[in-house]
């Protein structure tokens, strides 16, 4: 996966690789564990939780799935990418590897 002489498009500057990820946050209440006393579950704030997510690129790949009901087939890939020293230009590339969590 590397640009035309891992230069920058835009202004020549050299391109530093990367992955796009973007933080998500989810609140989970204290009520909803089944493990808890009911007495104590509407004493108990709700916390809210970071994580960080990765985006992928998702594409029909022109196959049916299913034995009765047939459904469009999707291929998942990761996605990389590059960012310019100089200016902060962003170049995203798939991996044309099928997407497996590790």
């Amino acid at each position: 996966m590397e640009t035309q002489g891992n230069n920058c498009p835009k202004c020549g500057g050299s391109m530093i690789p990367g992955v796009l990820k973007y933080e998500s946050e989810t609140y989970n209440s204290a009520g909803q564990n089944p493990l808890m006393a009911k007495s104590l579950q509407s004493q108990l704030p709700g916390v809210y939780e970071r994580a960080d997510a990765i985006p992928y690129w998702e594409e029909k790949t022109g196959q049916k799935t299913g034995f009765i009901w047939k459904t469009d087939e999707y291929r998942i890939l990761k996605l990389k990418g590059f960012r310019c020293s100089i200016c902060g230009y962003v170049e995203l590339y798939t991996i044309l590897k099928d997407y497996e969590e590790s």
